[in-house]
């Protein structure tokens, strides 16, 4: 038999995932052995599966109560689930699946996305009539993007200087600003692709 997976997979923190491993042809998982732990941590797995029931012994303590087999394991499926995804979860997870005679194991990366702050807007007077718009958010992962728009849903991107840096926890901070012309207001949305974003707006 040969295992399958698909990677990489992503979870928001704090969130619940499922690192998706299956046997070819719906091979029936039931009466083998399914193993998932970190590369090179294979003594002490997240999750350890022996004797048609989950085993205590010797699991990573880090994840006791956040781990499940998700999946119909009579059809093959031992995908795990893990919940409440913290930072340290980051990384690849080898589903390792054995018989008396065989085994295969194939390797999931798992990605844990950070939704940051509400966008902070403050503004400065830049001379001549301009003011300098600045937009800061803190806390993302991975690196966000940044939206500016006018009253009229003009992208003012082209406007802006923005500049990402990580902080002590790996998370990456933003900030942008420009210089604009007084108008009704302005917008700025940081966020993730394919997530929420989160929006701040000013009046100029």
């Amino acid at each position: 038999f040969s295992v399958k997976v698909q990677s990489p997979v992503s979870g928001l923190l704090g969130s619940s995932v499922s690192l998706p491993c299956v046997l070819e042809n719906n091979l029936d998982a039931r009466h083998l052995e399914v193993l998932w732990y970190r590369p090179k941590l294979h003594n002490t797995p997240a999750l350890f599966y022996k004797d048609t029931q989950i085993q205590k012994n010797p699991v990573d303590v880090q994840y006791q109560g956040r781990v499940f087999l998700l999946g119909d394991l009579e059809k093959g499926d031992v995908s795990m689930k893990l919940e409440n995804l913290t930072l340290a979860d980051r990384g690849d997870y080898v589903c390792h699946v054995k018989s008396d005679n065989w085994y295969d194991k194939a390797t999931v990366s798992l990605r844990v996305k950070v939704v940051g702050s509400t966008p902070v807007l403050t503004l400065h007077e830049a001379g001549e009539g301009k003011i300098n718009v600045s937009c800061q958010s803190h806390g993302w992962l991975p690196e966000p993007s940044v939206i500016w728009t006018d009253k009229d849903g003009r992208d003012l991107k082209h406007l802006s200087k923005d500049k990402l840096t990580s902080n002590t926890e790996g998370l990456v901070d933003v900030s942008s600003w420009m210089i604009v012309s007084p108008s009704e207001w302005i917008s700025c949305s940081v966020g993730l692709s394919g997530q929420e974003r989160k929006e701040s707006r000013t009046a100029l």
